[in-house]
């Protein structure tokens, strides 16, 4: 099942993006559908540091090694369409394409799953171990 997602912005009572509300309910087909609304809890800014300081170059190192060099945004933008994307299907054809979507609406659970998968990947594509926060590792030299 595709999940489909919006954040609600509401200030002083009134929902600030009425029009993507309103997108994403004209994406559904006819049926029955569940509807799940919780407050977004953003991600602390150490984890912000451990993704950006930790996770991205050592996935950038990983790729290097493989012959490609891509910068520290493009290694985001890369991790972000392979693990943090919504499929937006075509309603004639049923043909699909993956968005990349910002990590910054990730809340922290979301935001774990996303480096899990991250690091499921690295240690077995790029042969590359990304530690766990707080967790020590030795460097070879």
């Amino acid at each position: 099942m595709t999940k489909n997602w919006c954040i609600l912005r509401i200030r002083n009572g009134k929902l600030e993006n009425p029009e993507q509300v309103r997108k994403l309910f004209d994406q559904l087909k006819d049926g029955k559908w569940l509807m799940e609304i919780g407050q977004a809890n953003k991600r602390s800014e150490q984890a912000n540091r451990y993704y950006f300081g930790v996770v991205v170059p050592l996935v950038q190192e990983g790729i290097k090694h493989l012959g490609t060099e891509l910068s520290k945004q493009e290694t985001h933008e890369f991790l972000k369409g392979k693990f943090n994307y919504q499929e937006i299907i075509n309603k004639d054809t049923g043909e699909y394409i993956q968005v990349p979507r910002s990590t910054t609406i990730l809340n922290k659970e979301a935001f774990s799953e996303y480096i899990a998968k991250i690091q499921q990947f690295s240690a077995e594509f790029l042969n590359v171990v990304i530690p766990d926060p707080g967790q020590q590792m030795e460097l070879e030299v």
